[in-house]
């Protein structure tokens, strides 16, 4: 419902709904996003579990209130708001329209003073931060094997508990040297940078540990400050940052060489975990021991492929090969001719029957004649078939002769091999300074290779 006008007076006139309601828009245009400080008082915690509590200073106050949905997003947990405590609250300022009181809605509460320490914090970093504190490049690897290591902490702490407990699990026979110091406190900076001093002077640890338990902002303020940061990134000797719990961050991580989330994963950073070593030192000895039968074995198939293609490209059996086929190429011809001479024989005894069997002079005679020059010509064909095949037989001998790798040999060639018994038949098959094996026609001349050439 728009306001009235007034005709009387000319001005505008609200009612209560409207007033509050564009007081209540003004307000959180306003003051929509706004960080107050002041004391809790007159703390509820009614069971829908929002938080109502009334914020003042010497002067004034002003309700707030802190829905159950934003509680769990506290830096300071809502367990621990209690009447008396002071705070920094940030939110939106808002009317509650039906009784017209203002209130501040919160989404977030802080122990008074954080802000300005953690402003502080800000510009610490950047200022090491411009001074290369942080870089990576800087930063050393951590030893794999230390002999000694120093730990920097306090001497009654349960990190230093929790440390040496790990150290002696994973390798007993690595040292250890504790440099006791305050770890909060004013105190503190002074005494962690003497100490890493102390440590680089005397030269007697491969690594440090920087470690201390959990706690506030505050508690690990010493860690935060830049002679210290500055101390342990001018340290000769690697360090291991363990500081507070895995979600606290200190400047002193940042420069440290290694950062870890723990006291206890610091220590277990800096020693090999000498069960593990063994058992990784066993699987890679059986690893080895199965790489060289593997090995082995491929060479020795290796070696039986190659004696078994020498055997197959040796002179001898390519000669005993010929000399078979010679032989067999012998055997085929006597055979041809004996069954020539075989064939020709019957034929002559059918003929000698038919002239039998005629027995008239004339025909005798004519078949004698007859007879004779076809054995005449029987034993010209015989011969010169057997020249033939003789001729034949000598040419493929010739052949055979002129194809023998030994033939090759008589003529002034060698056969050159490496010293696996690998025929060589290019320069850049072997190098400088290696053995190789020259066959001659009689023979064999064992050289060593002095230069090569490709011509």
């Amino acid at each position: 419902m728009p306001p009235r006008i007034s005709a009387a007076t000319a001005m505008i006139t609200y009612t209560v709904s409207q007033l509050n309601a564009r007081i209540r828009a003004q307000l959180e245009s306003d003051y929509r996003d706004i960080w107050v400080e002041g004391e809790i008082s007159n703390l509820s915690r009614p069971a829908s579990g929002h938080l109502y509590f009334t914020l003042k200073d010497d002067a004034a106050q002003v309700a707030c209130a802190l829905f159950k949905g934003n509680s769990y997003r506290l830096s300071l947990p809502a367990r621990e708001l209690a009447n008396g405590l002071a705070v920094r609250v940030h939110g939106r300022a808002t009317l509650y329209e039906p009784r017209g009181n203002y209130q501040l809605v919160l989404d977030q509460i802080e122990a008074a003073g954080i802000g300005a320490l953690e402003a502080e914090l800000k510009r610490r970093r950047e200022m090491l931060a411009a001074e290369g504190c942080f870089d990576a490049a800087r930063k050393r690897p951590i030893p794999p094997a230390p002999r000694q290591i120093g730990i920097i902490t306090s001497a009654s702490g349960a990190a230093i508990h929790d440390a040496l407990t790990t150290l002696r699990r994973r390798n007993p026979l690595v040292g250890v040297i504790i440099y006791p110091s305050l770890v909060q406190g004013e105190q503190a900076p002074a005494q962690l940078i003497r100490q890493i001093e102390t440590a680089n002077r005397r030269g007697e640890c491969d690594t440090l540990l920087l470690i201390r338990g959990g706690g506030s902002l505050e508690d690990l303020w010493a860690y935060n400050d830049p002679a210290l940061i500055r101390a342990i990134a001018a340290s000769r000797i690697p360090v291991i940052s363990g500081v507070g719990h895995e979600t606290d961050v200190t400047l002193a991580d940042l420069a440290a060489d290694l950062r870890a989330p723990t006291p206890t994963a610091a220590a277990a950073h800096s020693c090999p975990d000498l069960a593990g070593r063994v058992q990784t030192l066993a699987h890679l000895a059986d690893r080895l021991r199965q790489a060289a039968r593997r090995r082995l074995q491929n060479a020795r198939l290796h070696q039986h492929h190659l004696a078994h293609r020498l055997h197959q490209q040796s002179p001898q059996r390519q000669i005993r090969t010929a000399q078979q086929r010679a032989d067999q190429l012998g055997e085929r011809l006597h055979a041809v001719a004996h069954r020539r001479c075989q064939g020709e024989q019957a034929r002559l005894r059918v003929l000698t029957q038919r002239l039998y069997q005629q027995n008239p002079q004339r025909h005798i005679q004519r078949a004698q004649q007859h007879t004779g020059q076809l054995g005449e010509r029987l034993h010209a064909a015989t011969r010169r078939r057997c020249e033939s095949e003789q001729a034949r037989l000598h040419a493929l001998m010739q052949q055979l002769h002129q194809l023998s790798p030994l033939n090759i040999l008589q003529r002034g060639y060698a056969l050159a091999s490496n010293a696996d018994g690998k025929t060589l038949t290019r320069s850049d098959a072997v190098q400088p300074g290696e053995k190789i094996s020259v066959r001659l026609a009689v023979g064999r001349l064992h050289c060593t290779v002095n230069r090569r050439s490709k011509t």
